[in-house]
């Protein structure tokens, strides 16, 4: 995984400078940034990122796929040219049960790392650019987020198509045409369905005229309809303690620095991670220790059943007989027989 080459990062994404005087671009002279080449497959976006010294990547051309389990759920989002992807943070959710990166096909992708540092120190208006990339992929989010709301899978999947097509499609004299190759089982990860379900609804919007299948992806032809409906007005999210900065406290003070309560906050959510996980690791050794102790008392229950004295056996089969007619009698006098014949008498004698 070598870099190949270098390219000139602000003339092949020139929105990234939009923020940005002539006399800055003549500084950047277009950003010259090192390229490298993903092939396809999984993909360690961590240790790409290490081995480059960069804090982020952007992509020239391929598609990237990222992957991400709920509760055995799976939620796929999309990665293409111009989008700019980075490490996981430190801190992930506990909610979330697996997590991974997948290229499509060979990738390029320009690394941002020292090159992209130093020229936000001479043109710093490259980082508002740089920022309001972001902003866009996370606004692309919320879009999706919005279609997987969608009550059916039909409205669900034309509109993720079109939202693919704003950002990757190209306008045709037929229609919007969108070269990505999505299996059924893709689709249905990006907009939250089966993978059944989604091949009944590409056929439905296929009988419609909605959209048309070829060899090198979809045609989209008509364009999702916009609902008559009006939108209810939602409620805005309130605190359950709203903070007050013109109130003061009793001594004069200010009520307290939300920051310090914030970091008392987490610290406390710390501990309490840490206590769950000592408690579990507690209840594992104990559960190996009881299945220890329940194994080693088989066996001693086992040594002692092989070990057990015969003469005890006995003792046990005689008492057994003790209420049978005549069973005592009979003992004896075998007792009697055996002394009178001079053999020795039985082991465990009986008295009446």
């Amino acid at each position: 995984m070598a870099v190949a080459t270098t390219v000139r990062l602000l003339e092949l994404e020139p929105d990234l400078g939009r923020f940005m005087t002539e006399a800055d671009a003549e500084v950047l002279e277009g950003l010259p940034v090192p390229v490298v080449q993903l092939p396809a497959g999984d993909l360690d976006l961590s240790a790409v990122l290490a081995d480059h010294s960069a804090f982020g990547l952007l992509l020239l051309d391929g598609m990237l796929a990222r992957r991400v389990v709920v509760s055995g759920a799976a939620t796929l989002r999309l990665v293409g040219p111009g989008d700019i992807v980075s490490a996981a943070p430190a801190g992930a959710s506990m909610l979330l049960a697996g997590s991974g990166w997948r290229a499509a096909a060979p990738t390029r992708m320009a690394v941002l790392g020292r090159e992209v540092l130093l020229a936000s120190h001479r043109a710093p208006r490259l980082v508002a650019g740089l920022q309001v990339r972001g902003a866009e992929q996370a606004d692309r989010v919320m879009l999706q987020l919005a279609i997987c709301q969608l009550p059916r899978v039909e409205d669900r999947v034309l509109s993720m198509l079109w939202l693919l097509a704003e950002s990757w499609g190209q306008v045709t004299m037929h229609g919007t045409a969108l070269r990505l190759h999505l299996t059924h089982e893709t689709i249905g990860g990006l907009v939250g369905a089966r993978r059944s379900t989604v091949t009944l609804a590409l056929g439905q919007l296929t009988d419609e005229g909605a959209i048309l299948r070829h060899e090198r992806g979809w045609l989209l032809l008509q364009p999702q309809a916009t609902l008559e409906t009006a939108v209810e007005p939602q409620p805005d999210p309130e605190l359950l303690t709203p903070l007050e900065p013109s109130l003061r406290a009793d001594d004069g003070h200010e009520p307290g620095d939300l920051s310090a309560r914030l970091r008392e906050q987490r610290a406390v959510s710390e501990q309490l991670r840490e206590a769950r996980d000592e408690a579990r690791r507690r209840m594992t050794h104990d559960l190996e220790r009881l299945v220890e102790t329940r194994r080693r008392s088989l066996e001693l229950r086992e040594q002692a059943l092989s070990h057990r004295d015969p003469a005890r056996s006995l003792g046990t089969a005689l008492h057994h007989h003790d209420g049978a007619d005549g069973g005592v009698r009979t003992v004896q006098r075998e007792a009697d027989d055996a002394a009178a014949e001079g053999s020795s008498p039985p082991v465990d004698g009986v008295e009446d």
